[in-house]
């Protein structure tokens, strides 16, 4: 991640569209939408990892399955 005076100095020349996409760069975004909750977002994040890891147990099975 850039630093902030280098962002400001030459955030053009780096290839940023704005100084602050320059100083936001790396930093984890927001994935909130504005009609929900912080706790209903987290849910469903839970939710979604649940669901991959059990996808990818499901396919490691089925693949220790065929192996035998």
């Amino acid at each position: 991640m850039p630093s902030k005076a280098k962002c400001k100095m030459s955030w053009k020349a780096m290839g940023y569209k704005s100084m602050s996409d320059c100083a936001s760069y790396g930093k984890k975004k927001m994935t909130q939408k504005p009609d929900t909750s912080a706790k209903d977002e987290s849910s469903k994040r839970e939710k979604d990892r649940a669901i991959a890891a059990n996808s990818r147990m499901k396919k490691q099975l089925a693949k220790n399955r065929s192996s035998y």
